[in-house]
């Protein structure tokens, strides 16, 4: 039995008979009471509670879930039932994501209803190495592909088609993995705000 219902025992049952025989009921302004004071231990409980930390999730799986929350349950299932009919090789970034136990993926999702933090990528830029003026590094013209070699600091960086910073993924992706472990370069974090 609940503390509710233990106190609700307490209060003072009126009955009142009639033909077909006779009916138990509380008195309203008894029962208003006893629920205000549920009410008001409810909220003193949920402010002793600690806030939960909101999930960070990488962009594309925010995107999944803002696309799927209406049918989440059904999108969920989807996901596993394609997983079991595709190689390795042929996942999505989602269904990678899915498929890494760290992840923990369902409660993830579950959890994003009451909101979520986009994960910030951490960029990298490719910093040419055993120069005189070593601060030279890798561009990218992303409208022709086409790469170069030139200062950090320009009026042009990272806007439009040319950039010098990129993910780990897009450097794996820049000339075929041209530049993964490639010696002639050495790989240097960018600073937040840079």
């Amino acid at each position: 039995m609940t503390k509710f219902e233990e106190e609700l025992k307490k209060l003072p049952i009126k009955i009142i008979e009639h033909s077909v025989g006779y009916t138990k009921y509380y008195n309203a302004a008894n029962v208003k009471s006893l629920i205000a004071k549920a009410d008001t231990e409810i909220e003193y409980l949920k402010s002793k509670l600690e806030p939960q930390a909101l999930p960070v999730v990488p962009g594309y799986v925010a995107e999944w879930y803002e696309a799927n929350k209406a049918t989440l349950e059904y999108s969920i299932y989807s996901i596993h039932v394609d997983m079991s009919d595709l190689e390795d090789t042929e996942l999505t970034d989602v269904q990678i994501w899915f498929d890494n136990r760290n992840n923990k993926s369902l409660e993830t999702i579950f959890k994003m209803k009451d909101g979520y933090i986009i994960e910030k990528p951490k960029l990298f830029r490719l910093k040419l190495r055993n120069t005189a003026d070593r601060n030279h590094y890798l561009w990218l013209n992303r409208a022709t592909n086409r790469i170069f070699i030139d200062k950090k600091f320009l009026y042009w960086t990272n806007h439009g088609n040319v950039k010098n910073s990129f993910t780990e993924q897009e450097i794996s992706e820049i000339l075929d993995g041209a530049f993964v472990n490639n010696e002639a370069f050495e790989l240097v974090p960018v600073e937040d705000g840079e």
